[in-house]
């Protein structure tokens, strides 16, 4: 038996899944957000009839749907992937550092946003036309990703980060050992795994009272 290995292969499935899980979460927020900002003005200077506007509307918002969640795994991904390591070697559960991650993830998809389309706008703009900067960028487009990314780390948290626990995986040996000795058996709590074990009553003797 070897349950540190199982342990270790769940966790990494649900980080996955937590990391995929939080970036759908963010990009809906963001897409929506912004959408629904503009939903006033969609097609305001045309004469088309309020369905046809609607079908245009839902069209845009799946596009950008798509478009968003690429752009959000491509920009992510490996930052992601460092604070996810940092969480997990330091078996941070608090969710105040996800809210934060999560910002913090929110304000350099900004940043990348900005340099993106900065990277072309002469392309597509007027000769004159100037760089967004990046505090522009936070002030414009900043007000959907930053809450987008902070909602994203809190749900990366509720799937995965709040399982990252203390545990003594040489205790799994030892409860295996202990089986096999003598047949006085106690409830013996591991981490978030709980198991009935035999214990050496001469072990238990040397416990604490309050244990």
């Amino acid at each position: 038996m070897q349950p540190s290995k199982a342990r270790h292969e769940a966790s990494a499935g649900r980080i996955l899944v937590g990391y995929l899980v939080s970036v759908t979460i963010g990009t809906a927020v963001f897409v929506f957000s912004a959408m629904l900002s503009k939903v006033t003005d969609f097609e305001s200077a045309t004469n088309n009839s309020t369905g046809l506007k609607a079908a245009h509307f839902s069209i845009m918002l799946m596009l950008m749907f798509v478009l968003s969640w690429i752009f959000a795994v491509g920009v992510t991904a490996l930052p992601c992937a460092a604070l996810s390591w940092i969480a997990r070697t330091f078996k941070i559960r608090t969710w105040l550092f996800y809210l934060l991650a999560g910002v913090a993830i929110g304000v350099l998809a900004v940043l990348a946003y900005v340099e993106f389309f900065n990277s072309f706008h002469w392309y597509t703009d007027p000769p004159d036309e100037k760089n967004t900067t990046w505090l522009q960028g936070l002030l414009g487009v900043g007000r959907f990703l930053v809450p987008a990314g902070a909602a994203a780390g809190m749900f990366f948290w509720w799937v995965a980060g709040q399982y990252h626990r203390l545990t003594d995986t040489s205790s799994f040996q030892v409860a295996s050992d202990w089986k096999r000795s003598k047949p006085y058996c106690y409830f013996l709590s591991t981490g978030d795994l709980e198991t009935d074990v035999q214990i050496p009553d001469s072990t238990v003797s040397s416990w604490p009272a309050s244990a």
